[in-house]
């Protein structure tokens, strides 16, 4: 287990900020060790109630910007914390108001109001349970860290094996997660946030939390069986948006291109191939008929179970790089001309395998792939592929793990975050749709808008 902890963790995430020059694209300025946003939140919060009465309006964001020198989004982050203290509201078109707590019940807060007490002899440690990837460093562990911090808890933060140590040893990586998780047992923690790849596998030890009254609250995965409340990106748009692109850019030989650890389906995985599939069959390159294949799907099902029971229309969609090499992705009659990676950490490897093979990504074959870890990295990407918000899934966590301390009786909530499809090198062009558009987050290299039946005459090779 890793313990990263206080100053020496934060000055390495500002050490990689400062390489990244600002490529995490995360919305909060720091100054020191305390994001700016927290301190503004602190200040407003002891004005309100002495300077600012109920019903009246908080100042501006652009007067608030000039008196602490700062980003309208970090005001504005400021702001959503107050309201979702219950503090303030934000009325369109009129300002922000001050309300009147004692008069507020927890529907006119809303659901995503924190009512927290703070007895101060109760444990006011979190650990954060996942693996030890730069991307979640450092866009998943500031965000719990700060929210935390907002309502005077700790983080513990408990390392698991990277990705890449899970592609090349998944018994050992599984074991030791269960290891970390088992560890927790013993500890007077007021929360676990769980981010796994082996979920299922795992799901007994962090039942056995939750039968302590340990709230988990689970990143990324679901686990139907397990009655915790999860927080995750919209991962049917995922494959919805993938596919949308693709076939806007004229390909109809498509496939999904996964790697599942345990040799068993996911809830990550289904929804999203799900999404992907559900597009082919309203864009009509696959029947209709394929989309009930899908419905008997479970998480927990085996890969080799799934592709067996599937029609052969739907089975050269479903790809796994354990199951299916890239000389077999490239046999088959029609051959693919792209896929759908449900990874980033996917996506290097396959493209040195079809480089390999004489196969020219994107002239030859067209990739998308989930996630956009490379935002963190201080070279650009060439990825095309669809954006978590994961600083934004560790703040939602931290909330719904407030939330259920306050009421450990509320039924299990399963958030659902927008993604957002950037598009790069690694997919050939813009469809016509997305050329007004232009670039979202200023993070596009070399993005070109082209013609369904063109391809950029470039070779891109595969890079680590």
């Amino acid at each position: 287990m890793v313990g990263l902890r206080g100053t020496a963790f934060w000055a390495w995430i500002e050490i990689m900020e400062d390489l990244g020059e600002g490529k995490t694209n995360r919305d909060d300025e720091t100054d020191g060790f305390t994001p700016k946003y927290v301190r503004i939140v602190q200040c407003l919060r002891d004005e309100i109630g002495e300077r600012f009465r109920p019903g009246q309006y908080l100042p501006s964001e652009r007067a608030l910007q000039k008196r602490f020198s700062v980003t309208q989004g970090t005001i504005r982050r400021a702001f959503e914390v107050l309201v979702d203290e219950g503090l303030v509201e934000t009325l369109p078109y009129k300002g922000t108001v001050v309300l009147d707590r004692g008069a507020l019940s927890r529907d006119a807060i809303g659901s995503n109001s924190i009512a927290v007490s703070v007895p101060g002899d109760d444990n006011r440690t979190v650990a954060l349970v996942m693996p030890m990837e730069p991307y979640l460093i450092a866009l998943v562990v500031p965000a719990v860290e700060q929210e935390l911090r907002l309502f005077g808890y700790r983080l513990q933060v408990c390392g698991t094996r990277s990705i890449d140590l899970m592609r090349q040893d998944p018994d050992m990586c599984a074991e030791y997660e269960n290891e970390v998780l088992s560890s927790l047992l013993d500890q007077d923690l007021a929360g676990v946030v769980w981010w796994s790849a082996y979920a299922p596998l795992n799901a007994p030890v962090a039942q056995m939390l939750v039968d302590r009254n340990v709230p988990v609250v689970l990143l990324d995965n679901a686990i139907p069986t397990l009655p915790c409340d999860v927080v995750g990106s919209d991962d049917v748009r995922c494959g919805h948006v993938a596919a949308k692109h693709l076939v806007g850019l004229g390909h109809r030989h498509l496939t999904v291109w996964s790697y599942e650890p345990s040799g068993a389906i996911g809830s990550v995985y289904l929804e999203r191939l799900t999404g992907f599939v559900d597009e082919l069959v309203s864009s009509y390159v696959l029947p209709a008929r394929v989309s009930s294949e899908l419905m008997s799907a479970r998480p927990g099902m085996s890969c080799i179970e799934l592709r067996k029971n599937v029609s052969d229309e739907l089975r050269d969609v479903i790809s796994f790089e354990d199951l299916n090499s890239v000389d077999d992705l490239l046999s088959r009659d029609p051959k693919p001309t792209g896929a759908f990676v449900c990874s980033d950490h996917l996506v290097y490897s396959l493209m040195e395998a079809l480089d390999a093979r004489g196969t020219r990504v994107p002239e030859d074959f067209a990739i998308v792939s989930v996630g956009d870890i490379d935002r963190i990295s201080v070279r650009p990407s060439h990825l095309t592929t669809v954006r978590q918000p994961f600083h934004e899934m560790g703040q939602r966590a931290v909330r719904l793990l407030l939330q259920r301390l306050s009421d450990p009786s509320r039924m299990p909530v399963h958030l659902q975050l927008p993604v957002t499809l950037i598009v790069r090198d690694t997919c050939g062009g813009r469809i016509a749709s997305e050329r007004s558009a232009g670039p979202r987050d200023g993070q596009y290299r070399s993005t070109r808008t082209v013609a369904a039946s063109r391809r950029v005459p470039k070779v891109l090779t595969a890079r680590r």
